[in-house]
């Protein structure tokens, strides 16, 4: 039968002239409210939902460690006794009170390094990181390296070095650092300190550049970097778009961003020295720390010709690459080769390292020289960081708006349709019925 027999509609022609009229009222107004409803929601769901996803948690909690790898180390502590480190003991040229550096130089070294990253406090707008990265090695003075026959052996790493105590104060929005003065940092540098302890901290200072997170939405581009060794920020490139695969998460894959970073060589003491000036809050006991960076002794024992002692800087050269899944800014890789060593100045410094692979075949200015890289635990834990990240944005930025605006215009569009439906039947032959309603 057709729908529209006698001139009427089919919710025209309910059981009940009053209970047709309304019951059509009712549907028409609730289509039209429930659909308008949907759409305010998929409207709303991108512009006021997603962003308040897209800020840093309030209680970040993880820690970073890096894959067992070998390396080059000075023996501080037999450069302090002014005796040749464990390899060196049996060589004619390391004995006497001017030994060549060379003699308190360890190679083959199990190093590893470990980062805790937590919150010490949020609110709304902001949050305050702090971060303890330290470095780790193995024993050097043992029986087999005296002897020679520990070139493999060695694999733990369990000594304590050199740490980084760092804290900032990042916008939870955009996750770069705070414009005021709210950084400090605070490391221990003993073990590079050729028998003295050194400990170099600066507080209340200006940071600036990204560093524990990328921005959410991050690009295809060049962004700062803050490097808490030379406490600077400067360019890491965009290289290329690649895939990294997880294996309980992500296991086919998951597009991220690499960014790579050349930086150096670096005065350390320099760098730390403008650290503090800027900060404009060092303290002589601080400064008088900061000196212990440099080296006076005499020229011979670095291989130079003259024998009148001769200051030394330590310079720091970092080659890092890093993967970041972009829609969450969350770091996914990160490998980086570190390289510490002493030169008189800068141009001293880029000659030692363009012929690195002299330098780093028979060491006789490197305090530390590694490379390291995220091992697989971290990097799965970060894999894990980021799908708590994306399934709610992805819930709220695509399959909730479109959901809910497709539902809201099927609503929409049916109450219209009752609505100029119910017009018709007033407007057909034979006047208005009792039964068509007069209005909505």
């Amino acid at each position: 039968m057709n729908a529209n027999a006698g001139g009427r509609s089919v919710l025209s022609r309910l059981p009940g002239s009053t209970f047709g009229a309304r019951h059509r009222r009712a549907i028409t107004r609730s289509s039209l409210c429930a659909g308008a409803i949907l759409l305010v929601i998929a409207i709303a769901a991108p512009t006021f939902i997603v962003p308040s996803l897209k800020e840093l948690p309030a209680n970040i909690d993880y820690d970073v460690s890096t894959a067992p790898t070998r390396g080059i180390l000075i023996d501080s502590a037999a450069f302090k006794a002014s005796h040749p480190s464990a390899s060196h003991s049996l060589d004619p040229a390391c004995v006497g009170q001017s030994m060549p550096t060379r003699c308190y130089i360890e190679t083959d070294v199990p190093l590893r390094a470990s980062e805790k990253v937590t919150t010490a406090s949020s609110s709304k707008k902001t949050t305050t990181l702090r971060a303890v990265s330290t470095l780790y090695a193995g024993d050097l003075d043992t029986p087999e390296r005296k002897s020679g026959s520990d070139a493999k052996g060695q694999v733990d790493a369990n000594n304590e070095i050199g740490s980084i105590h760092d804290e900032v104060v990042l916008n939870r929005h955009t996750a770069f650092p705070s414009k005021k003065p709210q950084s400090s940092l605070a490391m221990d540098l003993s073990a590079l300190g050729m028998g003295d302890d050194v400990k170099i901290s600066t507080n209340d200072f200006v940071r600036d550049g990204y560093q524990f997170r990328f921005p959410f939405g991050s690009e295809r581009r060049s962004y700062r970097f803050f490097d808490a060794a030379t406490g600077t920020a400067t360019p890491i490139d965009f290289v290329n778009a690649i895939q990294q695969r997880g294996k309980d998460v992500y296991s086919k894959g998951i597009d991220v961003y690499q960014f790579s970073q050349d930086l150096g060589p670096v005065n350390l003491y320099d760098a730390q020295r403008r650290l503090m000036d800027n900060a404009g809050t060092a303290s002589d006991e601080q400064r008088q720390e900061l000196e212990r960076l440099r080296r006076n002794i005499p020229a011979s024992s670095w291989g130079l010709s003259s024998g009148a002692p001769i200051q030394m800087d330590p310079y720091y050269v970092a080659t890092r690459t890093i993967n970041v899944e972009p829609a969450t800014g969350i770091i996914t890789d990160n490998s980086v080769t570190l390289w510490v060593f002493y030169a008189q100045n800068y141009n001293e410094a880029k000659t030692i390292k363009e012929n690195q692979d002299k330098e780093l075949a028979s060491p006789s200015r490197t305090m530390l020289h590694f490379d390291a890289q995220w091992d697989d635990r971290t990097k799965e834990a970060r894999l894990h960081d980021i799908q708590k990240v994306i399934k709610p944005l992805n819930i709220w930025s695509k399959a909730v708006p479109w959901v809910t605006g497709v539902s809201g215009m099927i609503l929409i569009l049916a109450g219209l349709y009752l609505y100029f439906d119910a017009r018709q039947a007033i407007r057909r032959p034979g006047g208005k019925s009792p039964e068509t309603p007069h209005s909505l």
